[in-house]
């Protein structure tokens, strides 16, 4: 039996460069499920939806909540465009203050 136990999060990952685009992609996230826009902001409720710097603080938090591992779901695979936005935009700002990636994520682009 382990000495400790630790909280887990298995999260959908929607990177969007700004406010638009997420919103795009959450669109087609429904879409592809039959689902209305409205339906699938609640069923996304708990996933980490936003720009870089909104997934960053949002991984923040989870982690100020004492979660110790983060499950990234990406949309899209195998497609590995939304992983690699991730590992550029918003892995490296996790230690800077305050959270920003969304120039980076401008720079790369679609």
């Amino acid at each position: 039996m382990p000495d400790s136990l630790g909280l887990v999060h298995n999260a959908t990952v929607l990177l969007g460069a700004d406010e638009a685009d997420v919103a795009r992609q959450v669109s087609e996230w429904a879409n592809r499920r039959g689902l209305t826009e409205d339906s699938a902001r609640s069923r996304l409720r708990h996933s980490l939806l936003g720009t870089p710097s909104q997934l960053c603080e949002q991984l923040r938090a989870l982690e100020a909540a004492g979660v110790s591992w983060v499950f990234l779901l990406f949309d899209g695979l195998p497609s590995l465009g939304g992983l690699r936005s991730f590992a550029e935009t918003v892995m490296p700002n996790l230690r800077a203050a305050p959270c920003d990636g969304a120039e980076a994520l401008e720079k790369q682009g679609p």
